[in-house]
């Protein structure tokens, strides 16, 4: 899951900065819940993508190294606290594989769709990103309680 989310990073990356030179000066930098853009800003800021999506990558695997710091929704005993932490930290990095895939669309929306003379993310991007990260917290919210 790491070597899948750091690649979706990667090529975020780089296509951010061999796509930055071509952009107009002002390019989307907010969009509303149907996902028309409601706010413009430099085209610097198409920077700010993977610049947020790396800050959290290193956040996460920061915090992964500390599973036991955690709050769990069971106590934790010597018999559980290792499917405890598994669960944690699988859900740690489904969570940054979502933001990371979620960023990059972003990205190219806001680069492809600027060059094309519209901007607009698809109207099921934010449910589905929401809907995503629930789903997944709710799931392994379950299955931490089922592992007692």
């Amino acid at each position: 899951m790491d070597i899948i989310s750091f690649t979706v990073l990667a090529l975020m990356w780089v296509y951010v900065i061999v796509q930055y030179p071509g952009l107009p000066q002002t390019v989307p930098s907010h969009f509303d819940f149907r996902g028309r853009p409601d706010d413009y800003s430099s085209k610097e800021v198409i920077f700010l993508l993977p610049l947020i999506v790396t800050v959290i990558s290193i956040g996460i695997k920061t915090l992964g190294r500390n599973p036991h710091t955690f709050n769990y929704l069971v106590p934790l005993t010597p018999e559980n606290k290792e499917r405890q932490y598994q669960l944690s930290l699988r859900m740690l990095k489904i969570i940054n594989l979502i933001i990371t895939v979620a960023f990059s669309y972003t990205a190219y929306k806001v680069v492809h769709d600027t060059r094309e003379g519209s901007s607009l993310l698809d109207w099921w991007f934010l449910p589905l990103f929401i809907g995503s990260i629930l789903v997944i917290t709710v799931f392994f919210m379950w299955k931490s309680r089922a592992s007692r």
